[in-house]
C-alpha cells in the first residue's frame, strides 16, 4: 500500500510540475533591433483562407515594426470599461488586433480578445481567450493557446507581449448574418511561434513598452 501511495505522490508531483510549467511561459523579451518607428517588436506568420471554397487568399511571414501598429481607444459593450484595440496589418487587406481592457490589479484580468477583419467589408470577428494562470490563456471556442506578459501603465495593467504557443484560427463572419451560429466567411490563422511585444498609447502616440 505504501508503494502505491508513493507512486500516486510521484504522479501528483509530476502533474503539478507540468501544470506549473504550462502556466509560467511568459514571452521572453525580443532582442533589440532597429530604433524609433522601425524598431522590431515582433514576428508574425499568417494564412488567410476563404472558408466556402477552401482557397488560400494569402499567406506570409514578416517582422512587426513599431510603425506597423495602430492603437485606438475602445469601450466594452458589457460594462463600459475603457480599453484599447491594437491592430497589425497582414496581407490582402486583412488585419489582426488585440482587444484588451486594462485593470488596476493583475487579478482583474480574466480574459481578452483577438480579432481579424477586412477593411471595407461589413464583417465581425472576436475570439475570446480566458486567462488560465498568471501568463497563460486558452481560446474559449475551438483550440488555441497563448502566453502573455503584463506591464503596469497609467491606464492599468496592459499586455506587454503575446506569444502564440499553438496555431490560432480567427473567424470572420458577415456582420448582417442573422444565423445564431453563423459560419465564418474567412479564417485568419496565426501560426505557432508568432510573437508581438505590444506598444502602448501615450498622449496619442504609439510608444514601445
Amino acid at each position: 500500500m505504501r508503494g502505491v501511495s508513493l507512486v500516486l505522490l510521484a504522479l501528483c508531483l509530476a502533474g503539478c510540475e507540468e501544470e506549473a510549467s504550462l502556466r509560467s511561459r511568459a514571452p521572453a523579451p525580443l532582442p533589440l533591433k532597429g530604433s524609433g518607428p522601425n524598431r522590431v517588436i515582433g514576428k508574425i506568420k499568417w494564412e488567410i483562407q476563404e472558408v466556402k471554397s477552401g482557397k488560400t487568399l494569402g499567406a506570409g511571414e514578416r517582422e512587426v515594426r513599431l510603425k506597423d501598429v495602430r492603437i485606438s481607444k475602445i469601450t466594452s459593450e458589457g460594462d463600459g470599461s475603457p480599453g484599447f484595440r491594437k491592430e497589425i496589418p497582414l496581407g490582402e487587406g486583412f488585419k489582426v488586433a488585440l482587444l484588451e481592457f486594462p485593470t488596476q490589479s493583475k487579478d482583474g484580468i480574466t480574459g481578452f480578445g483577438l480579432s481579424a477583419d477586412r477593411p471595407g467589408v461589413e464583417d465581425y470577428s472576436l475570439e475570446w481567450f480566458t486567462v488560465e494562470g498568471a501568463d497563460h490563456a486558452l481560446k474559449l471556442q475551438e483550440p488555441g493557446e497563448l502566453s502573455f506578459g503584463l506591464t503596469k501603465t497609467p491606464s492599468g495593467w496592459e499586455q506587454s507581449a503575446t506569444e502564440f504557443v499553438s496555431d490560432v484560427s480567427l473567424r470572420i463572419v458577415k456582420a448582417n448574418d442573422t444565423d445564431p451560429d453563423p459560419a465564418p466567411v474567412w479564417r485568419v490563422k496565426i501560426f505557432n511561434g508568432s510573437v508581438v511585444d505590444w506598444p502602448r498609447l501615450v498622449n496619442g502616440k504609439v510608444v514601445p513598452n
